[in-house]
């Protein structure tokens, strides 16, 4: 019996993960997003739909400022304009006037769902982040401040919402 439980508490602090508190520099740098999860009814990790096959970035300079853009699956496929038209609202109107219902809805949900912002950030302890948002894609997130909970591991970072139930999962870039 007492086997087991040494066993058993071996294994849960053997695996468990480094914190950036034991070294912040850990968080520095250009990390993939390679997918997103949410918990089942069963407390079980599954691939979250709405970021499933999409691209994601995200960027932490070592100074307090990062970056995030997370786009969903087709959200690339969308040049209909080019950089130098979108800046022209008449040609932006012209545009948006020729299209359909459909693919209006389309483009709504493609770019709803989108995700960009630039934020000041703090570490809290030794598992919490805080981005103190200073732009965002999103009109209702702007200036919005933000908590994850973290973790990292070797080449991999763990961002989760604090609500529990999603988290990311991103790699580090050379």
């Amino acid at each position: 019996m007492r086997l087991r439980v040494f066993i058993i508490l071996f294994l849960i602090y053997g695996c468990k993960t480094i914190s950036i508190q034991t070294n912040p520099n850990e968080l520095t740098g250009l990390w993939k997003l390679v997918t997103v999860e949410k918990k089942d009814t069963s407390g079980r990790w599954q691939e979250d739909s709405w970021m499933k096959n999409g691209t994601g970035y995200i960027m932490y300079d070592g100074r307090g400022h990062m970056a995030v853009q997370m786009a969903p699956e087709g959200y690339k496929n969308f040049s209909w304009l080019s950089e130098r038209d979108n800046t022209n609202p008449g040609l932006v109107k012209s545009k948006l006037d020729s299209l359909s219902m459909e693919e209006l809805k389309l483009l709504i949900s493609k770019f709803s769902s989108h995700q960009a912002y630039f934020a000041n950030y703090k570490i809290s302890g030794d598992s919490v982040i805080i981005h103190n948002r200073i732009s965002n894609s999103n009109p209702s997130a702007w200036n919005a401040t933000v908590q994850r909970t973290f973790a990292v591991k070797r080449d991999t970072l763990i961002l989760q919402l604090p609500d529990g139930f999603r988290r990311l999962i991103w790699i580090k870039q050379k």
